[in-house]
């Protein structure tokens, strides 16, 4: 993406500059390649710093120094929150922490950008209309309403302008990546550029509240069927691009732990019940609320847990899960080389650049887990230890990767803060298993037949005239007369019988298999427990079997 630095960039990179400064953290800029040493700069702000900025280690001065630069760098730095393969442990440590909590913008702009979206006054829509928002954010801030047709709900309303805002810092963001991958793109084990664009591509998703109703209402219809997850109505009509108008939801938050009784729930219960929303929201759904932390569940009567704001939503492949589900099983049951072999699946890049060292990594960490009982088992602690190994052995990989493990580890942080005694791996456990299940059921491994069948037949089709071109080049090369050629053309022959028989061998195996699926199965009709059709297909298989080898 080529970007020109215009006066908008100037301007904001001049408030970056200053914030910069004030904690501290100017220099970093030079020392990053993202520009001119900037001791110029230095000269328009002021050389006192307060006490307190002082008593700060560098990595809170930074954190501080985000929160300040606003919506766009807080985003930026939670998502390299995830990112332990980018970020030194410390820094992910504050980034952690990054609140966007900021001064509610006046209910005047609020019904302004009601009559903009909607077409009309808010009155015609609304009975009444609380003034004083319920919560403010960077992105938006959410009041409490009647409908006219008395629903209680509440409007999630996007800021004034705050996509310019943010569109200007993404482009800055662009250019600093530019920059620096001209300066250092060599040596650089990260494409910073590609990091800045899945960020903006994310980013982009987020501001989008119709993004956000389609992510809720798929979200709900998983859920349909499940009495312990609750998931806020929508109002579809009055949802726009910038306003979200959903049900209120009278219920208490999930650290509240002294109003459980008064709502007929228990902590233990509650834990359980979000565990379990989380881990089949990854291993059945492949769709997950990307970030589950307190703020975004709340607990209504009877042990119900509601979820809510599904601006950021993970998603990943079943291939890429059957791979994770290698991680945590070669773990579970002490074999390193799946774990190897899972990762080596999920890894940007083809090689691993020390494959015995990471061997002995990861028995180790085997050897430290099977230290514990189960139900003392504690996933974030591991999860980390796995960061640490594969940040070392500079083995990078996808950033959905961390996504979905910070998912797991933030639920595992709220069972835990709600009820400490919770057993995860046991919640965990049949989740696994039934990834397990899937993967080596009847009904993938037809699914995975068929689906590398045609490459096969490809294949087959095309090396008979393959082989025929291999002979045409040979005697182009070698110059040789009739005798070669002959020979040759024998050799071409030969070749061809035998492809005859892989290919028939080949539909061989994949008739056995479809017969095993069959008998597995017990598809009927039956005949003594056994499945006819499976029956008649080992017949055929083997009648066809003899032939072959008699040839």
């Amino acid at each position: 993406m080529n970007i020109k630095f215009r006066l908008k960039h100037f301007f904001r990179f001049w408030r970056i500059l200053r914030i910069l400064s004030k904690y501290g953290l100017a220099d970093e800029l030079a020392s990053l390649g993202l520009g001119r040493p900037v001791n110029f700069f230095k000269h328009f702000f002021s050389k006192r710093v307060r006490v307190e900025i002082k008593n700060l280690n560098r990595f809170e001065r930074i954190r501080f120094a985000v929160e300040e630069m606003g919506t766009t760098a807080i985003k930026f730095a939670q998502i390299l929150s995830t990112r332990t393969d980018l970020m030194h442990p410390d820094l992910i440590s504050e980034f952690e922490k990054l609140q966007d909590n900021v001064p509610p913008f006046s209910v005047d702009e609020v019904k302004e950008i009601l009559w903009d979206e909607w077409g009309s006054s808010p009155h015609n829509f609304l009975a009444s209309f609380d003034d004083v928002p319920l919560a403010a954010a960077s992105i938006a801030q959410v009041h409490r309403a009647l409908l006219k047709d008395g629903s209680e709900v509440v409007i999630k309303v996007q800021r004034p302008k705050i996509a310019d805002k943010i569109q200007t810092d993404i482009e800055l963001m662009h250019i600093a990546a530019a920059e620096y991958m001209k300066r250092y793109g060599d040596t650089s084990s990260v494409d910073v550029i590609e990091v800045v664009s899945n960020f903006e591509s994310a980013f982009v998703k987020e501001l989008s509240f119709l993004s956000e109703a389609a992510n809720q209402t798929r979200f709900s219809h998983l859920f349909a069927s499940d009495p312990h997850i609750y998931v806020p109505k929508l109002h579809r009509k009055l949802c726009t691009e910038k306003v979200l108008v959903m049900e209120y939801v009278n219920g208490i938050k999930i650290t509240d732990l002294a109003l459980y009784p008064s709502i007929g729930s228990t902590p233990e219960e509650v834990s359980k019940h979000g565990l379990r929303a989380v881990f089949r929201q990854i291993f059945e759904f492949g769709f997950f609320h990307g970030d589950p932390h307190p703020g975004n569940m709340f607990v209504m009567r009877g042990n119900t847990l509601c979820f809510i704001d599904f601006g950021m939503m993970g998603g990943v492949l079943r291939s890429d899960l059957y791979s994770f589900a290698d991680i945590l099983l070669g773990i579970r049951n002490n074999n390193p080389q799946k774990v190897i072999n899972g990762v080596k699946h999920l890894m940007v890049g083809k090689r691993i650049p020390n494959e015995r060292k990471l061997l002995i990594e990861i028995d180790d960490l085997i050897y430290s887990y099977n230290q514990f009982k189960k139900e003392e088992i504690n996933l974030e602690y591991y999860f980390n230890r796995i960061r640490t190994i594969l940040h070392e052995q500079k083995i990078q990989m996808p950033g959905d990767f961390f996504v979905l493990v910070k998912a797991m580890v933030t639920i595992e942080g709220v069972g835990r803060k709600v009820y400490p005694q919770i057993d995860v791996l046991s919640e965990l456990e049949p989740y696994l298993k039934g990834v397990f299940r899937d993967r080596y059921s009847p009904g993938r491994i037809w699914e995975r037949i068929v689906m590398n069948a045609g490459d096969v037949f490809a294949v087959m089709e095309t090396l008979p005239g393959d082989t025929l071109d291999i002979i045409t080049n040979i005697k182009e090369i070698t110059g040789k007369y009739d005798m070669v050629e002959n020979q040759m053309m024998r050799y071409g022959k030969d070749i061809k019988k035998i492809t005859n028989k892989i290919e028939l061998a080949i539909v061989l195996g994949i008739w056995l298999i479809c017969s095993t699926i069959l008998v597995a199965a017990q598809f009927p009709p039956l005949i003594n427990g056994w499945s006819l059709f499976g029956s008649l297909g080992y017949i055929i298989a083997l009648i066809a079997g003899y032939r072959l080898l008699k040839k």
